[in-house]
């Protein structure tokens, strides 16, 4: 439900959204962590995908599948330019830094308390991130 509420938002802002899922025999996370993970990775897609020009063509991929008796969420979009990283961690970009940034510490913190690996790759206008838990 909450892949098609981003789609659906996506789409209204020119963004064309594409899920690769699978069914997952065995969900062992919070629905709560669930949201929070997914929500806070699809949001900061779709935001960066508003910031690139009008007419730019703007996506977002999103693939769930297990692997090897774990859980792999890569999510992939479009982006006007590379992310600013420091320290390995990405910088928001967001005009207010004091307000904005909680997303991925969120996501981080979930990936903690499951035990999970976080990995960004950014090429050619494009930002992946793929999340192993």
């Amino acid at each position: 439900m909450l892949l098609e509420q981003k789609r659906t938002l996506a789409e209204q802002e020119g963004i064309t959204f594409t899920i690769q899922a699978v069914p997952i025999a065995e969900w062992l996370f919070d629905d709560s962590d669930t949201c929070s993970l997914l929500g806070n990775l699809l949001d900061n897609a779709i935001e960066a995908c508003m910031r690139m020009d009008e007419n730019a063509n703007k996506w977002i991929s999103v693939k769930i599948e297990n692997q090897k008796q774990l859980l792999f969420i890569k999510t992939e979009n479009s982006v006007k330019e590379a992310p600013v990283m420091e320290k390995g961690r990405l910088v928001s970009v967001k005009g207010d830094k004091m307000r904005h940034g909680y997303g991925l510490k969120n996501v981080e913190r979930i990936l903690n308390k499951y035990d999970g690996t976080i990995a960004y790759l950014s090429r050619d206008k494009a930002f992946q991130i793929k999340l192993l838990i």
